[in-house]
């Protein structure tokens, strides 16, 4: 199930010159997911998280990618969309090596550190 134009959206795209590139995305807090995650006190599911990060990183490099290994992922905050309507993503480091990509970053509300992830995944033609 993709999640993108139904649980989230890309608001905006940028590269900062440093190697970095920041989507920020919004959030849809009237998605089914949040109805039963949790029901009125919506959570961001961390799989939701994953795939919001796998997706957008698959617009970006124009390749279907399969995660192949969860290097490092931490949970800093609780992304609430009735609190976050909109969310950054930010990809420090993205490395392309043969068939695999490996895709290191946060996801952030202006200074807050929401989450951090550090992810490799296969180039699935």
């Amino acid at each position: 199930m993709k999640l993108l134009n139904s649980f989230f959206n890309i608001l905006n795209e940028s590269n900062n010159g440093n190697g970095e590139h920041l989507v920020t995305i919004g959030l849809n807090a009237d998605h089914v997911i949040y109805n039963a995650h949790f029901p009125g006190k919506p959570v961001t599911p961390g799989v939701c998280i994953i795939a919001m990060v796998t997706e957008v990183l698959e617009k970006i490099t124009g390749k279907k990618l399969k995660l192949q290994t969860v290097k490092n992922l931490k949970f800093v905050s609780i992304i609430s969309p009735l609190e976050c309507t909109s969310v950054d993503i930010v990809y420090q480091n993205l490395e392309s090596v043969d068939k695999e990509i490996k895709a290191k970053g946060l996801l952030k509300k202006e200074d807050t550190i929401l989450t951090k992830f550090s992810m490799i995944y296969n180039i699935d033609n």
